[in-house]
């Protein structure tokens, strides 16, 4: 048999541990973003025999000793939403067990005259894991904002994996578009940064959260102003600026978990109860409530520490003692 028969049918009897490594890869990446508090879409994936097969066959560089050359047998890829992010979750990795390197942005060094590829690429060493030889195997990571894979998808198809060539016009069309992508999340950086400082932006996401979650258990419309000036003063046991990523998901999961005793609490103390007419129960008809509630349960202490300092406190004492936890002013 040649190198090439060689190779494929290693690749083949092999590709099993290559499926499992994408698993061990994706799982490592998840918790990278865990950790950072970000989301982002992860992919991985094992070669496809006959993709490893066409790589050989189509590219002279790799037939002289494709299975060493060949570093993208387990592939992944993270799709963030930013730049910003782009950087945080690089220096997730290089922090991790992954142990990344050969790290390459595709954009540095590049003639500022020409168009390019955007993206970093890198190496990394799959954790535990190792071939029929006892060696090592590595994982590609492809680390991309959402802009520069929806150009990187579509311009793969196009140009790459399409049987027939295109046209130089059409290839300069297609590249075209990558100066969009550049401009693109240049933008969305720039207004991002705007956003997140301006005042009151965290009270304001703060309660499009809790009014999400609100309106699905109680149908009584809460005062806007009013939930702004409480979630100010309760800031200190509330999550803020980046947090904001993920608390949504932390929300709906406490809400989901104790749905029937939060409607029986709203029952209780709400609009329609027998104190609806006590000055001190009002929050309980205030969308904020819910967070107040889901601080209470999972951070104790720091709600405690939050309401005590506030001029409501008087009104966060009624949802302390509706949760079941003890309150001292």
């Amino acid at each position: 048999m040649n190198n090439l028969e060689t190779t494929f049918l290693r690749f083949k009897e092999e590709r099993p541990i290559f499926v499992e490594c994408a698993s061990i890869v994706s799982s490592e990446l998840q918790k990278i973003c865990q950790s950072l508090g970000m989301l982002a879409r992860i992919e991985a994936r094992a070669k496809e025999i006959s993709s490893f097969v066409k790589k050989v066959m189509t590219d002279e560089k790799y037939q002289t000793d494709p299975w060493k050359t060949i570093t993208d047998k387990v592939g992944a890829r993270v799709i963030v939403d930013t730049r910003a992010d782009k950087q945080r979750m690089l220096e997730g990795l290089q922090a991790s067990s992954l142990s990344v390197f050969d790290i390459e942005d595709k954009a540095v060094g590049k003639d500022p005259h020409l168009l390019y590829y955007s993206g970093i690429h890198m190496q990394s060493i799959v954790p535990g894991a190792k071939t029929s030889d006892d060696q090592p195997i590595e994982c590609e990571i492809q680390l991309k904002t959402k802009a520069e894979d929806l150009w990187s998808a579509r311009s793969h198809e196009l140009l790459y994996k399409c049987t027939v060539k295109a046209p130089d016009h059409t290839q300069r069309r297609v590249w075209r578009l990558s100066a969009l992508t550049e401009i693109f999340d240049e933008e969305v950086d720039r207004a991002m940064n705007e956003i997140l400082t301006t005042p009151g932006y965290d009270q304001g996401r703060l309660l499009t959260i809790a009014e999400s979650f609100y309106y699905t258990l109680v149908p009584i419309l809460g005062v806007a102003d009013l939930s702004l000036e409480v979630l100010l003063e309760f800031e200190a046991a509330l999550p803020h600026g980046e947090e904001l990523i993920l608390y949504e998901e932390r929300v709906k999961v406490f809400v989901a978990t104790n749905r029937d005793r939060i409607e029986k609490i709203y029952e209780q103390y709400g609009a329609s109860s027998e104190f609806a007419t006590n000055s001190k129960y009002w929050m309980f008809t205030q969308p904020e409530s819910v967070l107040i509630l889901e601080s209470i349960s999972t951070k104790p202490m720091l709600a405690q520490d939050a309401a005590r300092s506030s001029a409501f406190a008087y009104a966060f004492e009624p949802l302390f003692t509706a949760w079941g936890t003890p309150f001292s002013t």
